[in-house]
């Protein structure tokens, strides 16, 4: 996304090189530019390739972008990386899970500034859960280790599985 005010929804994002989503802009007022845009209710995994520092979910600029109640899983790279000047971003619901190649679950990097992380469960990721570097964020009722649901009826899921399946 390089524009304002789009919503991504209900889609499966996989087998991308680089990052399965991104919301950024090489050029341009950063903090103007690719605002108010919205992620919500997709499936992103199996992105980035190996050793990458890309991620699943990547917002680098704009102010006011969402991402709600995705499943973020099984990128080699980051879950959900905020980078260079995004600003009051939200991050509300989703599942981050499985993530590899020894990065974090979700990464605030400096620069970032007013992020909310509220009701996610970023779990089973090879580096830290959540690592924080930004101004002013917000962080609470997120779940850090294994929720341990069990799946519906019939499934035989269980912890990272069930959460897939949801």
């Amino acid at each position: 996304i390089a524009s304002n005010s789009n919503t991504i929804s209900f889609v499966e994002v996989y087998n991308n090189a680089g990052n399965g989503i991104q919301i950024f802009k090489t050029s341009g007022d950063a903090t103007g530019t690719c605002s108010s845009n919205t992620i919500t209710l997709c499936n992103v995994h199996n992105n980035c390739s190996a050793a990458s520092t890309d991620a699943g979910i990547f917002v680098g600029v704009g102010t006011s972008n969402s991402v709600v109640n995705n499943i973020i899983h099984a990128n080699t790279g980051l879950g959900i990386d905020l980078a260079n000047s995004a600003q009051s971003t939200l991050l509300y619901f989703n599942t981050v899970a499985d993530n590899t190649t020894g990065l974090d679950g979700v990464l605030i990097n400096a620069g970032c500034a007013n992020t909310v992380l509220r009701n996610n469960i970023v779990f089973n990721n090879a580096g830290t859960a959540i690592s924080d570097a930004g101004t002013s964020t917000t962080k609470d009722h997120n779940q850090t280790t294994d929720p341990t649901f069990t799946g519906g009826a019939g499934t035989g899921a269980s912890g990272a599985e069930s959460v897939r399946r949801s």
